[in-house]
C-alpha cells in the first residue's frame, strides 16, 4: 500500500487474535505519523465483528501502547461484538475521526458496541 492508496470496504469478522504481545490490531489512513500535507490515502467503510481479543498488550514497546483494536479516522466504522479478555492498555476500542494536527474527516460516523470479560 502506498501513501496516497484508499482503502474500502474492510470486513474483519470471526477472527481470534491471541497473545500478542505489543498490541492487536490497527486499522488508520495515512495520517496516522503526523504527515498531514496532502494528498493522503483514505480509509473509508471499516467493519470489526465478532472477533476475540486474549492476552493483547502484556508487553508493548517502546512507543506502542498495546491497545487491542485501533480503528482512526475511517469514514464510516461499524465496530461490534467483540469480546476482550485479559487486555491491558486500553483494552479496548480505541476509534476517531479526529485528524492529527485538527479537522475531522466529513460525514464521518462510527457505530461501537463491545464486551470486555475477565477470569
Amino acid at each position: 500500500m502506498g501513501r496516497e492508496d484508499a482503502i474500502d470496504q474492510v470486513v474483519v469478522n470471526d477472527n481470534v487474535f491471541s497473545d500478542a504481545d505489543a498490541g492487536g490490531m490497527e486499522l488508520a489512513d495515512s495520517t496516522t505519523y503526523g504527515d498531514v500535507d496532502g494528498p493522503m490515502g483514505r480509509l473509508y467503510d471499516v467493519h470489526v465483528m465478532r472477533n476475540r481479543f486474549d492476552h493483547i498488550g502484556i508487553r508493548p514497546d517502546l512507543f506502542g501502547q498495546g491497545p487491542a483494536l485501533v480503528v482512526e479516522y475511517a469514514q464510516t466504522a461499524e465496530v461490534a461484538g467483540n469480546v476482550f479478555e485479559r487486555v491491558c492498555a486500553q483494552g479496548n476500542i480505541s476509534a476517531s475521526s479526529s485528524l492529527p494536527g485538527g479537522g475531522t474527516r466529513p460525514s464521518s460516523r462510527s457505530g461501537r458496541h463491545w464486551r470486555v470479560t475477565s477470569r
